[in-house]
């Protein structure tokens, strides 16, 4: 048991040291198109699986979407008041 604990973990710090060391080799725009392309494949993951329909109740109002809408609704609205919130500092 101990041995395959110490192969794992012996793993995980080579596979740590190949990732930094080829980070090295790329350019910030290839990191960043990277990263986008990272990002957007966990997307198409979680959309894929919260595609059932979900019934969201607000007062007296109820909305039934499919979970990655009201999800994607959500972190647009989240966004917005990020952006917002950090003008009002930055003016200051």
């Amino acid at each position: 048991m101990a041995k395959s604990a110490t192969a794992g973990a012996l793993a995980l710090v080579c596979s740590l040291a190949v990732g930094t060391a080829f980070l090295y080799l790329l350019t910030m725009q290839q990191i960043r198109h990277f990263a986008a392309l990272t990002l957007l494949g966990l997307v198409v993951i979680v959309s894929v699986q919260n595609v059932e329909t979900v019934d969201l109740r607000f007062l007296v109002w109820t909305f039934s979407a499919p979970r990655v809408i009201l999800l994607f609704s959500l972190f647009c609205v989240g966004a917005i008041v990020g952006w917002l919130a950090h003008g009002k500092r930055a003016t200051k």
